[in-house]
């Protein structure tokens, strides 16, 4: 089970960027890569990452690395430290005693359990998940996610000596799942599994997008996939303002006091950055200069 835990949990750190799709682009069309600059201030970076696991966005820029060797912390969404992911592993599991069947009725179960013999996945993973556990596990196509964009850089960083930040904890993002009603739960699980089959094919115009450093084409592509959901579409609504908007407040409330004082490294799941309630917006509210460097 302790294997299997950890491969789920790793995979649900991964899916934060794959369900924050409800952003707009804003004046940003382009770039990945953004200074933020104010007289009096270090220069800073922020990153927008893909947790994919396709090896073509581990193909770092010299430009990106000569920023990141430049700075003295590197921040991220979570502090990956292996002891906190641990403690953190009973919160994917339902502890009073019910069962996943119990929650989501037999019908629904039934799509889970057939969806799960599709990707190798035996009925007994799903027993005592919660049911927003099991949509995100079903929200990435099969991969490997051994080596993903923000732990490969976080590496890099640890290997320069730079102080490693995390902008929140796992228990705050779970919480974004874990304060959805049962309803919603349920929704968005059978409309997750209702497009599993069409998974692959939106995940790779989303990396093409990201790849091509397109934040307009990722927002374009991600309202059309989410036109596509309509039985989903105000569940979404909900996830999407605690998930991004709210997210976003609180990373940026702690990232300013960093970036007041020292040089930073900044990397989060890309469609966090674009929109009015984007981190890029919100730094420019604060007086800081955004300018795309790749």
């Amino acid at each position: 089970m302790k294997t299997n835990s950890n491969l789920f949990l790793k995979k649900l750190l991964l899916l934060l960027l794959v369900w924050p799709l409800w952003s707009h682009a804003g004046g940003i069309e382009k770039g990945l890569l953004f200074s933020i600059e104010r007289p009096g201030t270090p220069v800073s970076y922020i990153f927008g990452s893909i947790h994919s696991g396709d090896p073509r966005v581990l193909e770092f820029s010299d430009n990106l690395l000569v920023r990141l060797q430049s700075t003295d912390q590197f921040m991220m969404e979570i502090n990956m430290d292996q002891s906190v992911i641990l403690e953190s592993l009973s919160g994917l599991w339902l502890m009073d005693g019910r069962k996943l069947s119990d929650i989501v009725g037999e019908h629904l179960y039934q799509m889970v359990i057939e969806t799960g013999d599709r990707v190798g996945m035996p009925e007994m993973t799903f027993t005592y998940m919660k049911p927003w556990v099991v949509m995100m596990l079903f929200s990435l196509p099969p991969g490997n996610y051994e080596q993903i964009v923000d732990v490969e850089l976080m590496k890099r960083a640890m290997s320069a000596g730079q102080r490693i930040v995390g902008l929140e904890t796992l228990q705050e993002q779970f919480d974004v799942f874990d304060k959805m009603s049962i309803s919603d739960q349920k929704i968005l699980l059978e409309n997750t599994l209702k497009n599993y089959p069409l998974l692959s094919k939106q995940f790779e115009s989303l990396l093409e997008a990201y790849l091509d450093r397109d934040l307009g084409k990722l927002q374009q592509l991600a309202e059309e996939q989410i036109e596509q959901q309509s039985d989903a579409t105000q569940a979404i609504e909900r996830l999407m303002e605690r998930l991004l908007d709210d997210r976003n407040q609180r990373m940026l409330e702690r990232m300013l006091p960093e970036i007041e004082n020292s040089t930073n490294f900044i990397v989060v799941g890309a469609l966090h950055l674009p929109g009015e309630n984007g981190l890029l917006a919100l730094l420019q509210q604060r007086g800081f200069t955004i300018s795309v460097v790749e």
